[in-house]
């Protein structure tokens, strides 16, 4: 799955409308679904991998939204959240072996 985010040309103010807006994005692709929606108007959408690049020429056209684009992932985020991954400067667990003196 890809994600793309979506920003709202005019988002609505109240919560309830915002998640309907969300949701109208999100139908007009088949298989696509709402991760989150913020206050914003940002939406961010799963789609399958093979739709990605055709749904964001979609969803861009849309008078009800003022652009959207394939989310971008900092090889910073992932490399921090990578279990085994070392990390220059952070300290690393150990496995409790202590060379003797």
């Amino acid at each position: 799955m890809k994600r793309i985010v979506v920003k709202l040309a005019n988002p609505a103010f109240e919560p309830d409308e915002l998640a309907q807006q969300g949701a109208a994005v999100a139908g007009e692709l088949a298989e696509a679904e709402v991760v989150r929606v913020s206050g914003s108007g940002r939406i961010l959408l799963v789609v399958p991998d093979a739709d990605a690049a055709m749904a964001v020429a979609h969803l861009s056209g849309l008078s009800s939204v003022a652009w959207a684009e394939p989310d971008s992932t900092d090889s910073a985020q992932t490399d921090a959240i990578s279990p085994g991954v070392a990390q220059p400067g952070i300290p690393q667990p150990t496995d409790g072996d202590s060379e003797s003196s």
